[in-house]
């Protein structure tokens, strides 16, 4: 009796030093785990903004860590589990052969949820987009409102809600990563003197760049390209900047603003569609009129 007893409490024992032992090693690797995550993509992401790099990492590191975190409890789960049917004497090899074939099924079965899971991995470990991030990833089109390895929910501008399988990804248009270019056209009449319409765009562009609300957001001064096109009504100028990533269409929309001021002020024309018709009477030359 006291040799049955001797070996319950060993048994016990070491089965209680088997879960805590369990515990503390799942709770230290999910500790390093997340250490070397973050030291991973800080190495890998100097390049960009120090002030836009915290957040992006963290962001990165919270899904790589979920993901980490719960590869590392199934496993120690399914170890412990092992071994602790091991120390009471269970035979575990029709267990293991179950297993196994039930392994198979899952795998046949879950392909395209693996496919998903790899694609969202790679795009964390990439940085291809984040959340608050402008994409283009085909049929979606607007800001990114969370990434999981599942999928990416993305807000468009009329407010519908994609959710975008990650796996079917096949190419992503970031518009609003480290920075972006402000490229806006602004056109003016054939009549028009060029000379004194790019002398007016300069002073406009002087003016705009100390506007408050603006030039926090510029990265280099606006550069005036010249004649970008001559189109069928208009003469058209280029501008273009590098502004902060995502503040390209607000600040394009008061560059308009104040060139229609500016632009008004000094009296100069914006172009109108124009159209000649010819009129002519039977066995008479025709004659044209401007409409």
């Amino acid at each position: 009796m006291n040799i049955e007893i001797t070996g319950l409490w060993v048994l016990v024992t070491k089965a209680t030093g088997l879960f805590l032992g369990f515990y503390i090693l799942l709770r230290l690797l999910r500790f390093l785990m997340r250490r070397t995550i973050v030291r991973i993509l800080r190495l890998r992401d100097t390049g960009q903004a120090e002030s836009n790099l915290d957040k992006r990492i963290n962001q990165r590191a919270d899904a790589l860590t979920a993901i980490s975190n719960s590869v590392l409890t199934v496993f120690l789960t399914v170890l412990t589990f092992l071994i602790f049917l091991d120390l009471i004497k269970f035979n575990l090899a029709p267990l293991l052969a179950g297993a196994s074939v039930f392994g198979v099924a899952i795998g046949f079965g879950a392909q395209t949820l693996v496919k998903d899971f790899i694609a969202g991995i790679s795009n964390l470990a990439e940085d291809q987009y984040g959340v608050g991030d402008i994409v283009d990833l085909g049929e979606a089109v607007g800001v990114v409102e969370s990434v999981t390895l599942k999928s990416t929910r993305v807000r468009a501008l009329d407010g519908t809600l994609w959710h975008v399988p990650n796996g079917s990804i096949e190419r992503v248009a970031n518009k609003s990563q480290e920075w972006s270019r402000m490229i806006l056209d602004i056109s003016v009449a054939y009549k028009s003197d060029l000379k004194m319409v790019e002398k007016t765009i300069l002073a406009i562009l002087q003016e705009y760049s100390t506007m408050a609300g603006v030039k926090e957001f510029l990265i280099d001064f606006p550069e005036l390209l010249g004649v970008e096109r001559l189109a069928e009504s208009s003469i058209d100028f280029r501008v273009v900047v590098r502004v902060t990533a995502g503040k390209q269409w607000d600040l394009a929309r008061k560059l308009r603003f104040l060139v229609k001021e500016r632009f008004d002020e000094a009296e100069i024309e914006f172009p109108f569609p124009q159209l000649t018709v010819w009129k002519g009477v039977k066995g008479e030359p025709g004659s044209q009129s401007d409409i």
